[in-house]
């Protein structure tokens, strides 16, 4: 079977925040939960593996959760990389894959509750992932549509890694638009906006040629 990493993975390798917040969600404010379910998931740590190509681990290799969505199996692999403050976090569906790797939370420029993840990979479902410090208790994808989806948290643990995994599936190409942090008491931690999509290059791209030096 061959394996791709779709155009629709953004690595975020430094992952910010605005500060804490002390707003409560109440449950008025709470959109419509249209995540894909996830079935048969299996949290027990296994032995994973480092792809050809990819950073090099400093620490153990460890698959730390697998299942499916809408009949489409998964796995997340997660290891500590190279540079020291970097983590890499592999993930493997039916027919993509794709790998992230950067910053721990708190460790980016801006700090804060978010590591580093991917805004989206695939396209039915699409999953949503990322790493997020180990005092949120509840991660909520919103969507651009209006709606969210609560992420599934995992403990990184069992790979040396000091925050969590979250990740959560969107229907078809939905496009998440927004990560929340929030406590144990529903109040908001961190709040993180997707990045703005870059705009399409206008006009020829140049060649070679164009961009030689005139003799």
């Amino acid at each position: 079977m061959t394996f791709a990493v779709v155009a629709t993975l953004a690595v975020l390798s430094a992952l910010g925040a605005f500060g804490e917040r002390d707003l409560r969600i109440g449950t008025e404010d709470v959109p419509a939960d249209i995540g894909v379910p996830i079935d048969r998931l299996d949290l027990e740590p296994q032995p994973g593996a480092v792809w050809e190509g990819a950073e090099l681990a400093i620490g153990p290799v460890v698959e730390v959760a697998r299942g499916s969505a809408d009949g489409s199996p998964f796995a997340f692999t997660v290891y500590r990389a190279a540079s020291p403050s970097d983590v890499c976090l592999q993930v493997e569906e039916a027919v993509d894959r794709g790998i992230s790797c950067g910053a721990m939370p708190g460790e980016g420029p801006s700090g804060g509750a978010f590591g580093v993840g991917a805004w989206r990979l695939g396209s039915n479902p699409s999953v949503v992932f990322g790493l997020v410090a180990p005092n949120v208790a509840e991660v909520r994808i919103e969507t651009a549509a209006g709606g969210m989806t609560r992420a599934q948290m995992v403990s990184l643990a069992p790979a040396d890694v000091d925050a969590l995994l979250f990740f959560g599936f969107l229907p078809g190409a939905t496009e998440s638009s927004a990560w929340v942090a929030l406590d144990a008491d529903g109040n908001e931690i961190d709040r993180l906006e997707a990045p703005a999509p870059q705009p399409e290059p206008s006009g020829p791209v140049p060649t070679a040629a164009d961009q030689a030096p005139a003799p």
